[in-house]
């Protein structure tokens, strides 16, 4: 928790700004809710752990955005919503703008965050493919730890049905095979081929247990 809150204040210092605790408990308690089982402050962690194995220098003049981005992206999550994306946000906006945040970092920040809905930044802005492959690199981690996260994700969705489940996942899994790259920042490209091979193999397991 302390390496969290000091991330998060270091943001707001770069900008010349206040930190406020009061939004920064908020944010933890919202990825503290009973039913995240992976999108919670693990996840959080998690992403700013891969932010540390990029080179700074992608991404310096846009770090503050960066972190916030990450610490509001998956802020609201609702498995059974479509919208979690804009609502987190839209949260980003008014509690940032609030603090009295600069117009455009506010919408750089939720530009971000959007992102996370689509994955598809564009090709000539490196901060967004490092925060869309940081929010990713789980995918690429060794073969039990992605277990234990396709688990948590079954968790998360307890509500729908192992046949459509199973259905849904699969599908998901395969858009991301479909891509010419899941990562898209070239520091990330070693990753690739661990990330597409814990695709496949979970999309094998779905099917094994669908017979």
């Amino acid at each position: 928790m302390k390496t969290l809150t000091t991330i998060y204040n270091q943001a707001f210092t770069a900008l010349n700004l206040q930190p406020s605790p009061a939004l920064f408990t908020q944010l933890i308690s919202a990825y503290q809710e009973p039913d995240r089982h992976y999108h919670n402050l693990q996840h959080l962690q998690q992403l700013f752990t891969a932010l540390q194995n990029f080179n700074p220098s992608n991404y310096l003049n846009d770090r503050p955005s960066i972190i916030l981005a990450i610490f509001f992206h998956d802020a609201i999550y609702d498995t059974r919503s479509h919208e979690n994306e804009a609502q987190s946000a839209k949260w980003a906006a008014e509690s940032l703008t609030k603090l009295n945040f600069p117009n455009a970092t506010i919408d750089r920040i939720t530009h971000l965050i959007h992102l996370t809905k689509t994955h598809r930044p564009d090709p000539t802005d490196l901060s967004a493919q490092i925060l869309l492959d940081c929010d990713l690199s789980i995918l690429a981690s060794p073969p039990a730890q992605y277990q234990t996260y396709a688990q948590a994700i079954r968790e998360e969705y307890h509500w729908v049905s192992e046949a459509d489940y199973r259905k849904g996942r699969s599908q998901i899994l395969q858009t991301f095979l479909n891509r010419d790259r899941i990562y898209h920042h070239p520091e990330m490209h070693h990753h690739e081929h661990q990330a597409r091979t814990n695709l496949n193999q979970e999309i094998q397991t779905l099917k094994q247990n669908s017979i």
